[in-house]
């Protein structure tokens, strides 16, 4: 039956209606006696009963929302960091591994391998956020050598070249978050400093023994083997210390005596400049380029040079000293495409693979 409202007012005309459907449903019910009352009364009881049944009986659904953030490594700037990506899993994304970052120059204006200080920063917090645990240098020559325990979620943070916006940009942000990191340099850009307005500034000795109170260390990048040198004849160009070079005065390239000579005394040469001015340092050589044969190898580890760094991606495992690193210096990469690159590797498993090389 539909109400009508006219001015504000309840049609009274209704009163009586429903009165008279009142009065006229008793009339039908009564006459029927008990008997009818009991059926109607067995009947609401049945209805009940099913009702209850089904309701037990239905399943249960639950709402789940997917947290898991794309493989995908693009991301903007500004994207939040979504910590309930990692605060619903275990407390571990790996065990018994070690992830190896790798920068190169750090400023305002960035480029192919050069990205902000900001940038750098949202990095380091998405790190810790995360449940990442950065460790040292060496803590993970001792995992690689002896097998010797690392945190889960282990990180190392690498830079090539030593430059000094890794003393102005990088070392702050490192220091705030007490994060240890490795600095390979080309010694001779330290030794004899390029006077160039255009060059970048490299790191000075001042600047590196200050930083080796807060942990950072300063490893090999060679003393001066980080060029692209003729090969042949023809002028082709390769990375200096992965090669022989051409020799233009006597019209051929070196001799595999000559180029071992010449890769042995300039390794030498940057390890005893590292001794002198920092003291006991971690042996560690970074390939500029990331180019290296068994020459290289052969010769770093007769010098007493432990570990090796490349720049193939990929998670080392124990008893590995030829290492992977994870290019994470590009502007490409917000903090949370780094986060996204990094669960690549989340695997949580105890037994190790890979060879030593």
């Amino acid at each position: 039956m539909e109400l009508e409202q006219h001015s504000g007012k309840t049609n009274q005309n209704l009163i009586p209606d429903l009165r008279g459907v009142r009065i006229d449903m008793n009339k039908h019910i009564l006459p029927y006696g008990v008997a009818g009352l009991v059926f109607a009364v067995l009947l609401a009881l049945i209805v009940l009963v099913g009702v209850i049944f089904l309701h037990q009986s239905e399943p249960h659904h639950v709402l789940i929302t997917p947290t898991t953030p794309s493989l995908s490594a693009a991301s903007t700037d500004n994207e939040p960091i979504r910590r309930s990506d990692y605060l619903g899993k275990s407390r571990y994304h790996y065990r018994n591994r070690v992830l190896v970052l790798m920068y190169h120059h750090i400023d305002p204006h960035e480029s192919a391998f050069t990205i902000s200080p900001e940038r750098f920063a949202a990095q380091m917090n998405a790190l810790q956020q995360a449940g990442y645990h950065i460790i040292g240098l060496n803590k993970l020559l001792a995992f690689a050598d002896s097998g010797a325990p690392v945190p889960d979620n282990a990180v190392v943070i690498t830079f090539d070249d030593g430059y000094e916006s890794f003393y102005k940009y990088a070392y702050p942000i490192l220091r705030a978050h007490h994060y240890p990191a490795t600095n390979f340099i080309i010694v001779k850009d330290t030794d004899a400093p390029n006077l160039n307005r255009k060059a970048i500034p490299h790191l000075t000795w001042l600047e590196m023994r200050k930083m080796q109170q807060d942990g950072m260390t300063f490893c090999n990048h060679t003393y001066n083997l980080h060029y692209l040198a003729v090969v042949d004849a023809t002028g082709h160009q390769k990375p200096a210390a992965a090669n022989a070079i051409f020799l233009p005065g006597k019209g051929r390239k070196e001799t595999q005596q000559e180029y071992e000579a010449r890769i042995r005394s300039d390794l030498a040469l940057a390890e005893e400049r590292l001794e002198r001015e920092l003291g006991p340092h971690p042996k560690a050589l970074a390939f500029p380029y990331g180019a290296y044969n068994d020459t290289v190898l052969n010769v770093a580890r007769s010098l007493g040079i432990r570990l090796f760094f490349t720049v193939k991606p990929g998670i080392n495992p124990p008893d590995r000293t030829l290492l992977y690193r994870i290019n994470a210096g590009t502007p490409a990469l917000s903090a949370q495409g780094l986060l996204n690159v990094l669960r690549h590797y989340d695997q949580p498993t105890l037994t190790p693979t890979g060879s030593n090389m």
